[in-house]
């Protein structure tokens, strides 16, 4: 069998052509590697990150609803403070006069 020059070439070619593509193919797997990693890590991130805020989003609406019942509470204590305000003082402008003529010092 004869072989050309051409030939020889093209084979040499054609090999140098396959093992650059095989080395550029290594290149990108490895950086496709490290960049599903990076990303891997990010989302488990941003997954760790958005449970958090969740959590806290959820600790904010407790916090409101136990202030709010609080606020009731207090207000109901004001209500009833007020309305035994308004009894005392009532209480002492009808027995003003009476008093003070009973208990009157010497």
């Amino acid at each position: 069998m004869q072989v050309n020059k051409n030939y020889l070439e093209q084979l040499l070619l054609n090999q140098s052509d396959k093992e650059l593509c095989e080395r550029q193919l290594k290149m990108y797997k490895e950086k496709y590697e490290l960049l599903r990693k990076t990303w891997q890590q990010y989302t488990m991130s941003a997954k760790k990150g958005y449970e958090e805020y969740k959590k806290m989003e959820q600790n904010i609406k407790n916090m409101e609803k136990e202030l709010e019942e609080k606020n009731k509470n207090v207000q109901r204590i004001s209500n009833k403070l007020n309305a035994f305000e308004k009894k005392v003082s009532r209480g002492m402008r009808s027995s003003r006069g009476k008093h003070s003529k009973r208990y009157s010092p010497k």
